[in-house]
């Protein structure tokens, strides 16, 4: 889901090869041809990772696939700093972090308190990739604010995001981040998810047809305090910029002349992408969600408008996946965010994949969406600067080092992106273009804590051995072709540390 200061985030295809697919293995020739220098000079490139998934922070199994738990994940906490020696060593301009609010902050007596060793931690990590003693390569931090992690304190009192008091405390917390790291270039965001009851995703408790629009809607809430506080306070001295991560799938008609499943297209975009996008855009939910859901969509006040109203400076976006979407009849049963919309989304068509499996079971390969989705994105919302935050590809195979889809799946996408990017020796029509996208982040840079798919599937560049607990970090050939990308002139690749 990149900044020069301090930015806090609180959220075709030039040709088309007849004969290959976006699957296909490149060949060490194309891989060799095609790296950084084919972007502007000012491109970042980067990776991402999460406190939740990275650091070891819980002890929950119910769900997990695997039954396994978050308590150590990477143990980013305790070796963070050979992996930032790792992240210099590859050549990345930047990374992802997250800080978890729950390491920074506890509560006592219901008043916030700082912790000294979770301001400590956050503080060594930004400046360790901040360092340029000793020749060190300068990496900018990109600082997600919340990654899905409430305090368990605030779930037990009122619910963590169901309740609207989570505003002024989420702002208290984003607070303390701006006074105790806006001092240093830093890039930060936010994202959330809610909770769902048995009418939907099998879920033990909550109301799937109210509880996804609460929660998201303080989420906005909070993102529109929270750049509020930043901007009056804090971007005349920082000079930073603040916006948003938004997931996003890219979605094709089933049937393109039909034009039911044309319509569906665009209700699915609404529901997913326009649920968070158009708030902060101008304001207000889009007209098709207030039609389709009716008095279930919560309002915004007058001055919550106002507060939303371009409340970014940039769009981070995470794109892995596409599919097929199809008009379909509204549920007569219980109403939930997932029928709502009245679409079924699928990834096949006629028996045909809509591009090859990965590990994860929603996640088909479809580079060339990314192309359509920054493209989508600069003229519906009267382009924005954005960067891609996150972008990965699962595989199974675990302790196998040799990860030559991975390599692809990255290849294929910056390939999309390049297309999308202005050619100053092309004379090209600008609706095809888009000089307004600036990075490209990787998921992940480590193999890390899937959610409720725990260690079974692998995201990372750099293998993490889970099991014989040892948590050692492995180069995987996919780590070394992003060092070689990026570093062109480069015969081979050192071993990290």
């Amino acid at each position: 889901m990149a900044f020069r200061s301090l930015l806090f985030l609180t959220v075709i295809l030039l040709i088309h090869p007849a004969a290959r697919s976006d699957d296909d293995l490149p060949s060490d020739a194309e891989l060799a041809a095609f790296n950084r220098t084919s972007f502007p000079s000012d491109f970042l490139f980067g990776a991402s990772s999460s406190a939740f998934q990275y650091e070891g922070a819980a002890n929950v199994r119910d769900k997990i696939a695997d039954q396994s738990n978050a308590s150590k994940a990477d143990e980013f906490y305790k070796l963070h700093q050979d992996d930032v020696s790792r992240i210099k060593n590859i050549g990345l301009d930047a990374f992802r972090i997250s800080i978890s609010w729950s390491r920074l902050i506890r509560y006592k007596n219901d008043t916030p308190v700082l912790r000294r060793r979770g301001l400590e931690y956050y503080n060594n990590l930004i400046n360790g990739l901040l360092n340029t003693s000793d020749g060190q390569r300068r990496v900018e931090p990109f600082v997600t604010l919340f990654h899905w992690d409430t305090p368990q304190f605030l779930e037990e009192k009122y619910g963590g995001f169901l309740n609207e008091s989570i505003v002024n405390d989420y702002v208290e917390y984003v607070n303390f981040c701006f006074k105790n790291f806006g001092d240093r270039p830093v890039y930060q965001y936010a994202l959330a998810v809610g909770r769902f009851d048995n009418s939907s995703q099998n879920c033990p408790e909550g109301n799937s047809g109210t509880e996804p629009y609460i929660v998201a809607h303080n989420i906005l809430r909070a993102h529109a305090a929270a750049v509020k506080l930043y901007r009056n306070n804090y971007t005349d001295s920082q000079k930073g910029k603040i916006g948003i991560v938004l997931n996003v799938d890219w979605l094709i008609p089933y049937d393109k002349n039909n034009a039911s499943d044309r319509q569906a297209v665009d209700r699915a975009f609404a529901f997913h992408y326009g649920w968070f996008m158009q708030p902060i855009y101008n304001g207000s939910y889009p007209a098709v969600m207030r039609e389709y859901i009716g008095d279930r969509l919560p309002k915004f006040n007058i001055t919550e408008s106002a507060m939303l109203n371009g409340s970014y400076d940039f769009v981070g976006l995470n794109y892995y996946t596409a599919g097929y979407a199809m008009d379909v009849e509204c549920s007569k049963g219980p109403k939930n965010y997932y029928t709502d919309p009245c679409v079924n989304v699928t990834k096949q068509r006629n028996g045909t994949d809509i591009g090859p499996k990965s590990c994860s079971g929603w996640l088909y390969v479809y580079p060339r969406g990314i192309r359509e989705l920054l493209l989508f994105t600069k003229n519906k919302y009267n382009n924005p600067e954005i960067y891609i935050t996150e972008n990965g590809f699962s595989t199974c195979n675990h302790r196998d080092i040799n990860d030559p889809r991975r390599t692809a799946y990255h290849y294929h996408h910056l390939k999309y992106i390049k297309s999308v990017l202005p050619d100053v020796d092309r004379v090209e029509p600008a609706k095809e273009k888009n000089k307004n996208v600036k990075g490209y982040l990787l998921w992940s840079l480590l193999d890390d804590f899937e959610w409720n798919s725990g260690y079974t599937v692998e995201f990372g560049i750099i293998h993490v051995n889970y099991t014989e607990d040892s948590l050692d970090r492995k180069y995987k050939h996919s780590a070394k072709w992003y060092k070689h990308f990026l570093n062109p002139m480069l015969k081979e690749i050192g071993s990290p540390k």
